[in-house]
């Protein structure tokens, strides 16, 4: 009777013994989904910001040449002018 009640006492212990490991490895799962979670998120902000450094830089040379343009068409006046005053 005593050697059951050993055979039993670890088929018990065993059971535990995997349960905690079952229960170690779920929660180590949670913890890799909610970091590959954090990393998507985390990435897609950077794409964001990269993306708005972009539009910011296009935006500041589309500004820049149409400043040139009418720089240019400002210069073109003044030189129409001056060539009517002197002629």
């Amino acid at each position: 009777m005593g050697s059951f009640t050993d055979i039993i006492q670890q088929v018990a212990d065993t059971r535990a013994e995997n349960g905690a490991e079952q229960s170690r490895i779920a929660m180590a799962n949670e913890l890799l989904i909610q970091n590959q979670t954090n990393l998507e998120a985390a990435h897609g902000r950077i794409m964001d910001a990269g993306i708005a450094i972009e539009s910011s830089r296009f935006a500041r040379q589309n500004v820049l040449v149409q400043l040139s343009a009418a720089m240019v068409a400002q210069a073109n006046q003044l030189t129409n002018i001056t060539l009517k005053i002197l002629g």
